[in-house]
């Protein structure tokens, strides 16, 4: 009888896994994912987080236009460019925030809306953060191997989906 017990509290805790959170559609186990992996970007941020915009400026050359403190350096020189570095740390930590407050939509939602709301004062537009998202992704994919398993991919891009709509959102309501 214990063993039917346990096992039947097994499956309302694993089923509870799956069930989306109402505000951000992110699953606990998405969630779980997403900080998992993370955790093993942040063992080497810096890097990790420089990769990323590596890989932006060499899929979207023109994007590097859009930073001043490096929209000169040399493709060649740019991982050891320490304006590059402090940007890429600064993106990082805004990640880290926002996979620290997963479980407090409303503080997830009001993170994403700073970042946005700061960048409507930029020449960027959604479809830059769109493409970061993916390159976020593919980066992480790379870097991580086979730890970014595809159900960590899939968490991964619905996660930055909601970014590109709360971001979208701020865009709408600041440009009218």
């Amino acid at each position: 009888r214990r063993c039917a017990a346990v096992a039947a509290m097994g499956s309302i805790v694993s089923s509870q896994q799956d069930v989306p959170d109402a505000k951000t559609g992110l699953t606990p186990r998405e969630k779980g994912l997403v900080r998992d992996t993370w955790a093993l970007v942040r063992k080497d941020v810096k890097a990790n987080a420089i990769a990323i915009f590596l890989t932006l400026f060499q899929r979207h050359p023109e994007y590097q236009k859009l930073f001043s403190g490096f929209a000169d350096v040399p493709p060649e020189a740019l991982s050891t460019n320490p304006r590059l570095g402090a940007h890429a740390m600064s993106v990082a930590y805004a990640i880290t925030s926002l996979v620290d407050s997963l479980d407090d939509a409303e503080c997830l939602v009001e993170l994403v809306r700073k970042v946005a709301v700061s960048h409507t004062r930029r020449p960027v537009s959604v479809t830059h953060f769109e493409n970061l998202t993916v390159v976020i992704v593919d980066t992480l994919k790379e870097r991580l191997g086979g730890k970014m398993s595809p159900a960590a991919v899939a968490a991964w891009e619905k996660t930055l989906r909601l970014v590109v709509t709360v971001t979208a959102d701020v865009y709408k309501e600041q440009r009218k």
